[in-house]
């Protein structure tokens, strides 16, 4: 389980280093997973899928 979540949040690092031009030394792990604790919630409560699209293309700047 721990590899899984471990594997998903370097996805949401890599994903925001290439969509913001980053490279993948200047992202935060520990920053990446609190900003996912926060927009967790959000995200999860939120029925809209452009809203839910939103969330996400936000973290990810957020991340970067």
């Amino acid at each position: 389980m721990f590899f899984i979540a471990y594997n998903f949040i370097r996805c949401l690092m890599a994903e925001a280093g290439a969509t913001y031009e980053v490279p993948m030394e200047r992202l935060s792990f520990k920053g990446t997973v609190d900003s996912v604790r926060q927009f967790s919630v959000a995200i999860a409560q939120t029925r809209c899928p452009k809203k839910q699209k939103q969330l996400i293309a936000h973290l990810l700047e957020i991340i970067a």
